[in-house]
């Protein structure tokens, strides 16, 4: 009977401890939760649409997409992908801090295009919204060598 209770004691030991254990992590795993929503970047662009309108063919197009951090941590791109090899993209390398802008450029050269062109730009980053779209337009026309 005796060795029965301590069994059954070391066993309830046991459980406990582990109860305790699971306890303890999942509070950790809370907090790192909460932490993680707490703190993070948040890429704004107040334009991520433009029409570049009608163009000739052969010009090289430039625009500057402004984008913001709104978040509440420094935002990084880590990179700036355009749709096609016609589209050169330029961004800000270092860290965005909060309530920031920083500045991506893009060229877009017409050269051997004509009619409507669409163009997209995606922007990744450490923000919560990690992936970005900008995206722009042109009507391209044949140049007149009259």
């Amino acid at each position: 009977m005796l060795y029965q209770t301590i069994i059954k004691n070391r066993y309830m030991n046991k459980i406990t401890v582990l109860i305790v254990i699971f306890c303890l992590l999942s509070c950790n795993q809370n907090k790192i939760k909460d932490a993680k929503q707490t703190l993070h970047a948040k890429l704004v662009c107040e334009q991520d649409f433009y029409d570049f309108g009608t163009v000739k063919a052969g010009e090289k197009l430039e625009h500057t997409f402004i984008i913001k951090n709104e978040g509440n941590s420094n935002l990084l791109i880590s990179k700036v992908i355009p749709s096609c090899g016609c589209t050169i993209a330029d961004y800000e390398k270092k860290p965005i801090e909060p309530g920031r802008t920083a500045d991506i450029k893009i060229i877009f050269n017409t050269k051997g295009r004509k009619g409507m062109a669409y163009k997209d730009i995606t922007v990744k980053s450490n923000a919560i919204n990690d992936t970005k779209t900008l995206s722009f337009k042109a009507n391209i026309i044949e140049e007149n060598n009259n």
